[in-house]
């Protein structure tokens, strides 16, 4: 993922407090727990499933996100989250230039439009035809 959506899905604010079940809109985690342990038990279990990969992001790009070098957005990705949630799991990209300022609205706007010039720069060949082939993107998938 983006080190933009990296952002949004540490966010603590998204989590209902630890041992609360969520409800509604639950904007700034509500209850009287800490929203940061909420946060944490549901990284654990994206943890425990699966291994996280965070790929530099172009600032000019990327909505809602601070103007951060590439080592900034490394430092944040790898120490906002203790060792114990993350359990050597993630791990950071930095990707060139010119890959970093790509993002997937962008591409999932441009294969919608049929802007087949913008869809070839942005995926490598076999990623084209896989997403032809299983029609991704498209108005009828969506």
């Amino acid at each position: 993922m983006g080190f933009d959506t990296w952002v949004r899905i540490t966010d603590p604010k998204y989590y209902p407090p630890a041992g609360e079940p969520p409800v509604g809109d639950h904007a700034g985690g509500g209850g009287g727990g800490a929203p940061q342990a909420g946060l944490e038990v549901a990284l654990r279990s994206i943890f425990d499933a699966l291994e996280v990969v965070v790929a530099s992001r172009d600032a000019s790009s990327a909505a809602g996100v601070l103007a951060l070098s590439v080592d900034e957005q490394r430092h944040m990705v790898m120490h906002a989250l203790p060792e114990g949630v993350t359990r050597q799991r993630l791990h950071f990209v930095a990707t060139e230039a010119q890959v970093a300022a790509f993002s997937s609205s962008a591409l999932r706007e441009a294969v919608a439009a049929h802007d087949a010039p913008t869809v070839r720069a942005m995926l490598p060949e076999c990623l084209l035809d896989y997403v032809q082939r299983e029609g991704l993107y498209s108005s009828e998938t969506e």
